[in-house]
């Protein structure tokens, strides 16, 4: 499998150096939106989030600390 392949692959199912690689690309690239998107919600700390799994996770922890009884 070419270099590219496999790095464009991690984008699907991160794996391994080039998934962590991936991952922290992700979830930087993915800050400003997030942050956005997270003013714009009221949270009261007892809501049930749906994260639909776009990015390495960092949005996830965020709803996590923002909403501790939800889980």
């Amino acid at each position: 499998m070419g270099l590219l392949r496999r790095f464009f692959g991690n984008f699907e199912k991160p794996q391994g150096t080039m998934g962590r690689v991936v991952v922290a690309m992700m979830n930087r690239g993915h800050v400003g939106i997030a942050a956005w998107g997270l003013s714009h919600l009221d949270l009261r700390g007892d809501e049930h989030v749906l994260d639909c799994g776009c990015g390495g996770g960092a949005n996830l922890a965020k709803f996590c600390r923002c909403s501790p009884q939800g889980m």
